[in-house]
């Protein structure tokens, strides 16, 4: 939940910051790959939201102020 909310504060902004939304996305989708289970006990529904939130980072406008 910390990293939801985190990922919706986050805006571009043009002072220095320390972290991004596309930070806080590419660690829900890593906390998303660990919770999706083993291969003899998968769970979808993690898996996908790891691929969702992982798709967002790699299509995400990276722009630098």
């Amino acid at each position: 939940n910390d990293l939801k909310k985190a990922e919706a504060l986050m805006t571009v902004s043009k002072t220095a910051s320390y972290a991004t939304k596309q930070a806080a996305q590419a660690m829900l989708s890593r906390v998303y790959l660990y919770m999706s289970g083993t291969y003899e006990t998968p769970n979808q529904e993690y898996a996908t939201l790891a691929i969702d939130y992982a798709q967002k980072v790699i299509t995400a406008e990276n722009t630098v102020y």
